[in-house]
């Protein structure tokens, strides 16, 4: 009925979108520790190995959603964040990101061992150390923000990933 990654998916329905349609910051990845990988993010830094409470992402360049329009850092901040509106309490608990507590953007890495890029590095915060920080973002898949705003109840329908 829906391939909204953002909604309630039935399993089929999650496989599809997160395997075919879209991409989050990382990605899940076999090869070992810390298990994710960069997808939409180029790199990714921490503030604690083991135990994150700030994890700070650098938006990759010269990428697009399948209706051509390019990914803006404000996709990210509303995807990641979609969960932290009360009324939506169940997207955040459905994948675990109960502990999210702020997802912005800033212009450098708080710790600064990353370069100025204005506009283009996302700093997810939780209220607590999460061992699985890197994880439970990988699996948050990024939308068009205003593609899905203007087309909630149908986004799932046609969606653009």
């Amino acid at each position: 009925d829906s391939l909204d990654p953002l909604g309630e998916l039935d399993p089929w329905g999650e496989r599809i979108a997160e395997d075919l349609l879209f991409d989050g910051l990382l990605r899940r990845s076999a090869a070992g520790a810390p298990w994710v990988e960069p997808a939409l993010a180029d790199r990714c830094e921490v503030d604690s190995p083991g135990a994150v409470k700030v994890v700070e992402c650098h938006l990759r360049g010269g990428i697009e959603f399948s209706d051509g329009r390019p990914l803006e850092a404000d996709d990210v901040v509303y995807s990641l964040s979609y969960g932290l509106d009360p009324r939506r309490t169940w997207a955040r608990d459905r994948i675990g990101l109960s502990s999210l507590k702020q997802v912005e953007i800033v212009d450098k890495p708080a710790k600064t061992r990353g370069d100025a890029d204005p506009g283009r590095w996302i700093r997810i915060t939780f209220d607590r150390r999460e061992p699985l920080a890197l994880e439970l973002i990988a699996s948050v898949m990024i939308v068009p923000r205003r593609a899905h705003r203007e087309r909630s109840k149908s986004f799932g329908r046609t969606p653009i990933g």
